[in-house]
């Protein structure tokens, strides 16, 4: 299997942190490798003082490139560069398997590091962001101190919660921090504070530890603790009768298609099954994909009331949902 790595003498770098040792930088490009949509990740250390190669070589700064898979999980080939004071190479070497497995951001720089990519890849960027960055740096888990009542939401709700219905929750910590996985070793995608109000599925809420949710504005889509999390109001579900059938697709596949047009005033986030997708004001999308059968469907925008509704697809079909405003 052949396996390509850049080897530019040259990055845009993000700037991350100085330590007492030196300045650590990343890429703020996440390149593409040749192997099934592996990625090339790249950071540098610029050290203080200089440093020796256990072979004597002096040397100022490290850069590294790293060829991982396309889900970020582990790391495959590691290119290693040395430069002197003057910017020139001095030591070159490639390590073909690494064999190092997906770590623990909070743990291991490496970890961080991919931590951080993944964040990015997880959104459709390709580039890195310097809010990337800080919100991973202050991206800490909220702790007991911020919440008014430590034994968590469940005292704070009467509602029973269901399965297979959906909810409207309330945060009850003062910052509460959104991630890319259901884990405090997941990366951060940013945070919401007290009194914020997301939606969030009855199953999630009777799972384990952390529960997917999706801000009543769309803004945020991610995974949140949900023993911060307090259940306000069971959404009513719209059965049946939501999508209108306008076509077939041409080869028949099993799978459809549901267009869905923006008629509100503001950018609408609709959810279909568990997938978010983000709709300008007069735009229309197609989820594509679509396995026939029951499709769960939620809308939210700021200022509106979150829509949720379940009907019944069949495959082979394009169907249109039309989203609009009643003004009383």
């Amino acid at each position: 299997m052949m396996i390509a790595i850049s080897l530019n003498g040259y990055a845009e770098w993000l700037f991350v942190f100085e330590g007492d040792e030196g300045s650590w930088y990343i890429n703020s490009e996440i390149e593409d490798g040749w192997n099934y949509g592996e990625h090339i990740i790249r950071d540098l250390f610029v050290y203080n003082e200089l440093r020796t190669t256990s072979d004597g070589i002096k040397y100022k700064e490290s850069e590294f490139c790293s060829l991982v898979d396309k889900d970020c999980e582990r790391l495959g080939t590691i290119l290693h560069k040395n430069y002197d004071e003057e910017g020139r190479v001095v030591r070159i070497y490639k390590n073909d398997s690494p064999k190092l497995e997906y770590q623990d951001p909070d743990k291991t720089w490496t970890g961080w590091f991919m931590s951080l990519v993944r964040t990015a890849l997880k959104k459709g960027r390709k580039q890195l962001r310097q809010s990337d960055v800080e919100s991973m740096i202050s991206s800490d888990e909220t702790d007991d101190t911020y919440i008014e009542n430590p034994r968590g939401a469940d005292e704070y709700s009467s509602i029973s919660v269901s399965d297979d219905s959906y909810y409207i929750a309330e945060v009850i910590a003062n910052k509460l921090t959104v991630r890319n996985g259901p884990g405090a070793n997941y990366a951060a995608d940013g945070s919401l504070s007290k009194g914020r109000e997301v939606v969030v599925s009855g199953s999630d809420l009777l799972s384990e530890n952390f529960c997917l949710m999706m801000t009543l504005d769309g803004k945020y889509y991610g995974y949140v603790a949900k023993k911060y999390l307090k259940v306000v109001a069971e959404l009513t579900e719209n059965v049946g009768n939501v999508l209108e059938e306008a076509g077939t697709l041409t080869d028949m596949r099993n799978e459809c298609e549901i267009k869905i047009r923006n008629d509100v005033s503001k950018e609408i986030t609709v959810q279909i099954n568990g997938k978010p997708y983000h709709i300008a004001s007069g735009k229309t999308i197609t989820a594509k994909g679509i396995a026939p059968g029951k499709v769960r469907m939620i809308a939210t925008a700021a200022g509106f009331k979150p829509y949720y509704a379940t009907d019944t697809v069949k495959g082979g079909y394009i169907y249109d949902w039309v989203f609009y405003e009643v003004r009383k």
